[in-house]
C-alpha cells in the first residue's frame, strides 16, 4: 500500500510542480521559477519509490548513478541554451537530448565513481556551466511572451493543463521503466530532468530565447541542491534507515539552497548575458 501511495504521489507531483512553477514564473519571473524546478522535488520521491520497491541498497546505487548523471544534466541545459542562440526550438531539443544521451552512455560504460568523486564532478560541471553560460542573441527574442500576456484566462488555463499532462506522462514512463533497468541504469535514466525539459521547451516556445536562457540559468543554480541531496542519499541509504537518509537529504537540499541564495546576492541581478 505504501508503494502504491508513493507511486500516486510521484505521478501527481510532476504536474503539480509544473502548475506551481508556471504561476511563479508569471508572478516573479523566469529565474525564480527556474530555481523551483531545479530543486530535488521529483528525484527524492522517485528514489524513495525505488527504495520501497527494491530495497535501500538498490536505491543507494541509483542515487549514486543519478549523482554521476548531474554532469549529463548540466550538459543538457548548457547545450540547449547554446543551440538556442543559433537555431530554433526543435534543434535545441534534439541537440540537448542527444548530449544527455551521449553523456549517459559514456557514464554507463565507465567504471562507477565514488560518491565523493561524483559530488566533486557534479559541482564542477554546474559551476562550469554558469561560468561559461552561452550569450543570448537579443535579435532572436520571440514575441510569444507578449502574446501570452495578452491571452485570456481560459487560454492560460489551457496551456497550464497541457504542461501538466506532458509532465505526468514523462513521470509515468520514467517511473515504469526504472525498476527493470538495474540500479545503475535506473539512476542514470531517472536523472533525466523532466520538469526542466518540459518547462524549458514551453518557456522557449512562448517567451523566446532570452526567457528560456533566464529560466534555465535559474534551474542550474537550483541544481546544487539536487547534487548535495543525492550525495547524502548515496552515503546514508546503505544503512537501511530510510527515514534518516531522506530526512538528511532534504535538510542538505534546503541548506544548500539557502547558502546559494545568500551568496548569490546582487550578482544574480541579470544572469542572462546578451549578445550585442
Amino acid at each position: 500500500m505504501a508503494y502504491v501511495n508513493l507511486l500516486f504521489v510521484e505521478l501527481s507531483l510532476a504536474p503539480t510542480l509544473i502548475l506551481v512553477s508556471s504561476l511563479v514564473q508569471q508572478r516573479w519571473g523566469q529565474r525564480i521559477g527556474g530555481l523551483i524546478v531545479g530543486l530535488p522535488l521529483t528525484s527524492l520521491p522517485l528514489l524513495m519509490l525505488l527504495s520501497l520497491a527494491h530495497g535501500a541498497r538498490f536505491s543507494a546505487a541509483a542515487a549514486d548513478s543519478s549523482l554521476e548523471a548531474s554532469v549529463a544534466q548540466a550538459l543538457l541545459i548548457w547545450v540547449y541554451v547554446a543551440v538556442a542562440r543559433r537555431a530554433g526550438l526543435v534543434a535545441s531539443l534534439v541537440a540537448s537530448v542527444g548530449a544527455f544521451g551521449v553523456a549517459v552512455a559514456v557514464l554507463y560504460a565507465t567504471p562507477r565513481w565514488s560518491p565523493l568523486l561524483s559530488l566533486g564532478v557534479g559541482v564542477a560541471a554546474l559551476f562550469g556551466a554558469l561560468r561559461w553560460w552561452p550569450r543570448a542573441n537579443v535579435a532572436r527574442r520571440a514575441t510569444g511572451g507578449s502574446a501570452a500576456q495578452a491571452s485570456s484566462l481560459i487560454r492560460l488555463r489551457y496551456r497550464l493543463a497541457i504542461r501538466m499532462v506532458i509532465a505526468a506522462l514523462f513521470a509515468a514512463i520514467l517511473t515504469g521503466i526504472s525498476g527493470i533497468l538495474g540500479s545503475q541504469l535506473s539512476g542514470l535514466v531517472s536523472a533525466f530532468p523532466v520538469l526542466t525539459f518540459v518547462m524549458g521547451a514551453l518557456t522557449h516556445r512562448e517567451g523566446g530565447e532570452i526567457e528560456v536562457s533566464d529560466f534555465l540559468y535559474g534551474v542550474t543554480r537550483g541544481s546544487f541542491a539536487v547534487v548535495t541531496s543525492l550525495f547524502t542519499l548515496a552515503v546514508t541509504l546503505p544503512s537501511g534507515n530510510l527515514v534518516k537518509a531522506f530526512g538528511l537529504a532534504t535538510l542538505a537540499a534546503v541548506a544548500t539552497q539557502v547558502l546559494s541564495s545568500v551568496s548569490r546576492g546582487s550578482r544574480s541581478a541579470n544572469p542572462v548575458i546578451v549578445e550585442a
